[in-house]
């Protein structure tokens, strides 16, 4: 995805308490709409806000999956500007279809499940 300045990689980390997004670029959260959204089949939507790390690359987010996993979930879109890009550019948009947060859902929990087996 183009940042307003060069290309940038956004990577998606799933932990048991938290969602976190590894961009290339800095985030830069004074951008308009900046958050994350769980948009279901009908395009209403949930809104999240992105909690900067120390290091300006990892935005963090508590996102309570579990809920939208056996619903009519499809998209998590993310919305962020991004540091440095001068002029100011306006907010980038990334999108995930749910079938890929689910499988990652359902691999953190095969991981748990086989870590706290007796």
């Amino acid at each position: 995805m183009f940042d307003g300045y060069k290309d940038n990689n956004i990577k998606l980390y799933l932990t048991l308490s938290q969602l976190l997004i590894k961009s290339g670029s800095n985030f830069d959260l004074s951008y308009p709409d900046t958050g994350v959204y769980v948009e279901d089949i009908d395009n209403n939507s949930s809104f999240y806000s992105l909690t900067l790390s120390s290091q300006k690359t990892i935005a963090a987010l508590v996102l309570p999956l579990s809920d939208y996993i056996k619903n009519s979930s499809k998209k998590l879109v993310i919305k962020s500007g991004f540091w440095p890009s001068w002029p100011v550019t306006d907010t980038k948009t990334i999108m995930f279809q749910f079938t890929e947060v689910d499988s990652m859902i359902k691999t953190l929990n095969t991981c748990t499940s086989l870590l706290t087996a007796p």
